[in-house]
């Protein structure tokens, strides 16, 4: 019998210190460009407790939400996907 799950043991190699939630990524971003949460909601068409929520871990990233964080930010949809789907494996 094969074992057909995916290798994995890229995630073990991340100690647990550094692996952080997207929506620091997302603040990071945001402040980059000197935009408040409350801005960054208005161009991505969410509310400002969805993007707070996002930001301080309470939230998942969404396909629709990636696909507006590309748009207003420029980073591809995918990347916030990646980025969602590694911290969700790592829990």
């Amino acid at each position: 019998m094969t074992n057909n799950s995916p290798n994995t043991s890229y995630l073990t190699a991340i100690p647990q210190a550094e692996r952080f939630h997207p929506g620091v990524f997302l603040k990071e971003e945001v402040e980059a460009r000197g935009w408040s949460q409350e801005h960054f909601a208005d161009l991505t068409g969410y509310s400002f407790r969805t993007i707070n929520f996002l930001i301080r871990g309470r939230l998942s990233i969404s396909a629709r939400m990636a696909a507006a964080f590309e748009k207003a930010l420029g980073s591809s949809a995918e990347y916030w996907l990646r980025l969602q789907a590694l911290y969700d494996c790592q829990l």
